[in-house]
């Protein structure tokens, strides 16, 4: 199966431990697989198979502490 892509913008990370850290929570969806945070764009691009849930994104989002702005 193909990966598909999707781009998030994210607000508040200040340092790459803040991009890690959404990295990382990111990767713990289900049918996510890989992440890579632009720390200077403030945005994620999630690689993953299936069908991804935009609340089950923004709720790990905001649980990490940081602000889902949405899907690009």
């Amino acid at each position: 199966m193909l990966s598909k892509k999707l781009v998030i913008k994210v607000n508040g990370m200040s340092c790459n431990h803040c991009a890690e850290t959404v990295s990382n929570g990111l990767k713990e969806i289900k049918d996510v697989k890989d992440v890579k945070v632009n720390l200077k764009n403030k945005k994620a691009t999630i690689k993953h198979n299936g069908i991804l849930n935009v609340s089950e994104i923004k709720d790990k989002i905001t649980d990490l502490g940081y602000d889902f702005i949405g899907v690009e």
